[in-house]
């Protein structure tokens, strides 16, 4: 999915898939023809590597970023309270361009914290209450899920796919079995 709405046909590796649905600036949900991504490997999870890694040493929280040729660097900053959701703030130069929960389903209540948290900072910024996209989240029932709130229209179709690429690799990495908790206890905070 391009950060338009449109995503790409990924081909399902059995069924380690990720649910996907994504949102406008206004909160307004993409309409998509499919909303699956394949857990596996390809060339639209560049980062795949890298992420698993950063997990793997800070769980709860990290900072990433990558310059890109001729367009402003794309920063990452994950923070995960517990181990069934994530957030993730992906900003474009200075600006915030995209938000992507993730959500694996191994705790409603850890779930429900993330969300409210999330939906009352949303709420504190001007014009940036997006609760209608969060209830939506909220009632969507398949885990594991990836939600993506677009902040800013992307219309350069690099900087685009540069972000596409980097939320999918954060999905396989955090996804995947070797990143996976068995519990939902408060993540443990890195030295």
């Amino acid at each position: 999915m391009d950060m338009n709405g449109i995503m790409s046909n990924p081909t399902l590796a059995g069924d380690a898939s990720v649910k996907m649905i994504a949102f406008d600036c206004l909160g307004e949900k993409y309409v998509r023809l499919d909303d699956v991504l394949a857990l596996k490997n390809s060339a639209k999870t560049p980062f795949a590597h890298t992420f698993r890694q950063l997990l793997t040493k800070n769980p709860s929280t990290f900072q990433w970023d990558v310059p890109l040729q001729a367009a402003p660097k794309i920063a990452l900053c994950w923070e995960c309270v517990f181990r069934s959701a994530g957030v993730c703030h992906i900003q474009l130069g200075e600006q915030l361009a995209a938000l992507a929960i993730l959500l694996r389903g191994a705790s409603d209540q850890g779930e429900e914290v993330v969300l409210e948290s999330l939906a009352d900072h949303l709420a504190s910024r001007p014009g940036m209450t997006l609760r209608p996209a969060l209830d939506e989240i909220r009632c969507e029932q398949q885990r594991p899920l990836l939600a993506v709130l677009n902040f800013r229209s992307i219309d350069d179709p690099i900087k685009s796919s540069a972000i596409q690429g980097i939320v999918f690799s954060l999905a396989l990495a955090y996804f995947s079995p070797l990143a996976s908790g068995s519990a939902d206890t408060a993540m443990p905070t890195s030295a």
